[in-house]
């Protein structure tokens, strides 16, 4: 039997492309509804589905990393509609904004990819003692490619900065504009 969920989530939890982590999350737990910001910097989501995928789903977006830190997160439970046939993300109306988290989210994408390389740098620099002693200079060939890894997430770490610093960038800018026209 499905029901209903609409959570309220606080923290720093706009601009990070945290909705797009909640769309997947509900992707993966096969929910339908809507998740959109708030103007007072909270998330909303309303969803619907079975109670155990929609507990399942709560728990993985309690996320913090460097984009997205959930403070709090509460949950109100109400009879399904079925008025939902997928789960959307509510697009942000102000352009500039929109594009700046669509940055964000690259930049959170970029991020997962360096925690990828990282770990198979690790892997493949555990074989490589036993590779030189095997083969020689194929060991050798894998260590350059390992160096290149690490310039890849070098190079990912720079741009995600990059996105973060326009970010910082444009916001003041943003502020002034409202202070101005008020």
């Amino acid at each position: 039997m499905n029901i209903r969920a609409r959570i309220i989530v606080r923290g720093k939890v706009q601009k990070g492309g945290y909705r797009y982590l909640v769309n997947e999350a509900a992707f993966a737990n096969g929910l339908t509804g809507l998740v959109g910001n708030r103007d007072d910097g909270t998330v909303e989501i309303v969803c619907e589905g079975r109670k155990e995928a929609i507990q399942r789903f709560e728990r993985s977006i309690r996320i913090r990393d460097p984009m997205t830190h959930v403070l709090s997160m509460h949950v109100r439970y109400l009879p399904a509609t079925g008025e939902f046939k997928y789960f959307d993300i509510v697009p942000e109306p102000d352009p500039a904004r929109a594009t700046l988290e669509r940055a964000d989210a690259a930049a959170s994408a970029l991020r997962a990819m360096d925690s990828h390389i990282t770990a198979m740098d690790r892997n493949i620099g555990r074989r490589f003692d036993r590779l030189d002693r095997s083969y020689g200079s194929f060991g050798r060939t894998l260590k350059a490619v390992s160096r290149d890894m690490r310039g890849a997430r070098s190079s990912a770490a720079r741009v995600a900065s990059n996105i973060g610093s326009l970010r910082n960038a444009v916001a003041p800018s943003r502020s002034r504009k409202r202070a101005s026209t008020a």
